[in-house]
């Protein structure tokens, strides 16, 4: 369930499939070593668990200049007791572009544990997904890529610098890669989390998830709110801290 509704939520987010195009030119580069977002998740308001986002190096990887952006999430308080789960992500993207190179992620739950890798060949078109279980099984897949593509991970990344008009994404997630339409418009409204308040933000909503992600409209363009309607109600992730 928390795996599900988080990778949801990201997937909204947008991202173009012609990245080239899409993305703000910038002579600085689009990240920073040490930038860090926190997030607060709650479900039907109660407390759930946090998110932590790093970008924590920059450096080479298969010819590419890369940043390593890690991920930590778990469950916590009154839902950890019920529902057990952590998920780590290492993720390594291009510098300039900001699309995944590869992907690790070890997923913990009820106990149960499992690493995923994934590497990205954007010139052969191929992803190769492998898969470890604490069982001793192993998994190993192919995948066509269509085009660049995003992850839960670094989404939150790539929209502070793509070109508002795009609509549609390639995501991966799980072993699969989907394309997904969405909307997105400027509210003049106040918005406000622990972190910051705004006098604006852009919405951007994906209906047949019915999901929303909310973004404070200043030059940071900080994925501020999260929010996905699910059979237990609404889960929100609202941003605490950013350094």
């Amino acid at each position: 369930m928390w795996s599900k509704w988080i990778k949801l939520c990201l997937l909204s987010l947008l991202i173009s499939f012609s990245l080239q195009q899409s993305i703000v030119k910038a002579e600085e580069p689009l990240l920073r070593v040490g930038e860090t977002l926190t997030y607060k998740v709650t479900i039907r308001s109660i407390y759930g668990g946090k998110q932590i986002v790093k970008v924590c190096s920059r450096r080479r990887y298969n010819g590419h200049e890369v940043f390593s952006i890690q991920s930590n999430m778990e469950t916590d308080g009154l839902v950890k007791t019920l529902f057990k789960y952590y998920e780590k992500e290492e993720v390594l993207v291009d510098v300039n572009k900001l699309y995944p190179l590869y992907i690790k992620r070890e997923v913990g739950e009820r106990g149960k544990v499992f690493i995923e890798q994934v590497e990205f060949n954007y010139e052969a078109h191929l992803a190769v997904r492998r898969v470890n279980y604490d069982d001793g099984r192993e998994e190993k897949i192919e995948l066509k890529l269509p085009g660049f593509v995003q992850d839960p991970v670094t989404l939150p990344f790539y929209l502070r610098y793509v070109n508002n008009s795009q609509k549609s994404i390639y995501f991966y997630s799980n072993g699969e890669i989907t394309s997904v339409n969405y909307q997105v418009a400027l509210i003049n409204k106040n918005i406000k989390t622990e972190w910051n308040e705004y006098s604006s933000y852009l919405r951007f909503d994906q209906p047949e998830s019915k999901i929303t992600v909310m973004l404070g409209s200043v030059k940071e363009r900080l994925p501020l709110i999260i929010q996905k309607i699910t059979n237990l109600g609404k889960v929100e992730a609202k941003l605490t801290k950013y350094e």
